[in-house]
């Protein structure tokens, strides 16, 4: 977070502001959080309260070194560190706070859990306390940890009317079932929300693209190789990996299928589409299977899948559908790093599914697992990734079909319409190294290339507007937070949003008068 003080605001109107949010980290934004508070601003109070500071005495937690995490002092100890149960747990809590006013708490915190329950509870004084929803974690990847800042809620601190002003954020939370997993806290984050307040998100939204190949598998001739096949658009198809190619059917429609069994687990059958290489790149396939390439659960026995980035055969991007749910990984080296796993809808047997890879030079990958037509997403994955990024191993490369059938069950696997397109440009708040403004007559963002500034994202909240001092001369602080995820919809973190990124901000403002200014 980054903060900015504005004192001696002249004028009798709160001030027409302008706050200039900008990357210096040359890393994309797609989440930028704004709060506003003069009346009861406190220069003794944080409104970052790292684990360091944060009480365990008479709670679940301890300090722990953890997995990692943002510590100012770079200290031994850096996480709040707890067991969690399938009860809920106090884990730890604030000490005595002075803030008042209505704040937005965000907590970011790192689980072992599949997902986990967490919230925020709070009181002043000895007053009674509240506690808000809980809140779930989203899926933890199956390579273990991950970070995630999660939205907790509002809380309100009402002013002291005698005595001292002291109030308290405990943090709870709970396993989702009865395996003991154990979670971590990193910091919480106070967004003041009283006296303005503005968040700007960037979910992504699938758009068409401009299309680069295409191929429907028509005009074939059944039982002849994929292989060598020069498609409608997009060049040769070129196969490498196991035996057994895809080979073209007349049933259920023509489309190309392969039925190979008892492979070994690793890499498959890829047919590669052409030689182009893509940076900014989307894939998409149907598939189908037979009733006997299901198990009683609908989970598929075999591995569907998609390739982008491709550079060889042990490293590109998979997305996949398979037996334990919806894969979404960075093959490198002949492994797989950087994977996001969630178990897949029930799916049907002789039905048509589509699969769509897109990927960006920012390094974020999504999956979606379709309906036929792709009007219906039953599934998504995202993926951040610096291999993925510009300058990353992965930065750029070809597209392909991929195959997988370790188990020894006879069954055919069907696919046809592969398509692979430029994507539409990938929703940003803040470009690489540009701005955006929260003005008090709406919200502009700078081009990538910093030549216009125009629309925007998903913008909620109110016009940038500053008190003036008044007779009591006070001071306005304002708040900015900005992430490379898009905390509406993944509030994974990670490396994605490194508290290192650098940011700086700028306040301007043109004061404002209800009378006229004596000389």
């Amino acid at each position: 977070v980054v903060t900015i003080l504005v004192p001696n605001v002249p004028g009798d109107a709160p001030a027409e502001g302008r706050l200039i949010v900008t990357d210096n980290a040359a890393k994309a934004r797609r989440h930028v959080e704004w709060g506003l508070q003069q009346r009861y601003y406190d220069a003794a109070t944080s409104l970052l309260i790292d684990s360091d500071t944060l009480v365990t005495t008479g709670y679940a937690g301890v300090q722990a070194a953890g997995g990692g995490g943002y510590d100012p002092d770079t200290g031994t100890n850096k996480v709040i560190q707890a067991s969690l149960y399938n009860e809920a747990v106090a884990v730890c809590a604030t000490a005595s706070l002075t803030h008042v006013g209505t704040f937005r708490v965000r907590a970011r915190v790192r689980t072992l859990a599949p997902t986990a329950l967490v919230r925020a509870a709070w009181w002043t004084g000895d007053g009674a306390s509240a506690a808000n929803d809980w809140v779930t974690t989203p899926t933890v990847p199956s390579t273990g940890a991950n970070e995630f800042e999660v939205n907790l809620g509002l809380v309100t601190f009402p002013a002291a009317k005698l005595g001292t002003q002291s109030s308290i954020i405990r943090i709870d939370a709970q396993s989702p079932d009865t395996t003991v997993y154990t979670l971590e806290v990193d910091y919480l984050k106070l967004i003041p929300v009283d006296e303005g307040y503005g968040r700007l998100s960037t979910p992504y939204v699938y758009e068409t693209g401009v299309l680069k190949g295409t191929d429907g598998f028509t005009g074939t001739t059944a039982g002849g190789a994929l292989n060598a096949r020069v498609a409608p658009l997009g060049g040769t198809w070129a196969t490498s990996g196991p035996a057994g190619d895809f080979t073209f059917a007349d049933t259920p429609r023509e489309c190309v299928t392969r039925g190979t069994i008892s492979e070994a687990a690793g890499v498959g059958r890829l047919n590669r589409l052409g030689t182009a290489t893509y940076t900014d790149v989307e894939v998409s396939s149907l598939f189908r299977t037979t009733a006997a390439g299901l198990d009683s659960n609908g989970a598929v026995l075999a591995q569907y899948g998609l390739v982008a980035r491709y550079v060889s055969l042990t490293d590109f991007l998979e997305f996949t559908v398979q037996s334990n749910g919806l894969f979404l990984s960075i093959f490198s080296g002949g492994g797989s790093v950087g994977f996001q796993l969630v178990p897949s809808p029930r799916l049907e047997a002789d039905r048509w599914y589509q699969l769509r890879l897109v990927c960006f030079a920012s390094g974020y990958a999504y999956g979606d697992l379709l309906n036929e037509t792709g009007t219906t997403i039953l599934a998504r994955l995202s993926l951040n990734n610096t291999r993925l990024a510009t300058g990353g191993t992965h930065a750029t490369g070809g597209v392909a079909l991929r195959d997988v059938n370790t188990s020894s069950v006879v069954h055919n696997r069907y696919y046809d319409n592969f398509n692979v397109a430029t994507p539409a440009p990938e929703p940003i708040a803040i470009h690489p190294s540009r701005s955006v403004e929260f003005r008090h007559d709406g919200v502009l963002r700078a081009s990538a290339n910093g030549t216009l500034y125009g629309g925007v994202g998903e913008y909620r909240g109110g016009p940038l507007l500053i008190p003036p001092a008044g007779d009591q001369n006070r001071t306005t602080r304002i708040i900015v937070s900005a992430h490379r995820s898009d905390l509406q919809t993944s509030s994974a973190v990670g490396s994605g949003a490194a508290t290192s990124d650098s940011t700086t901000i700028e306040v301007r403002y043109r004061p404002r008068y209800l009378t006229v200014p004596g000389p």
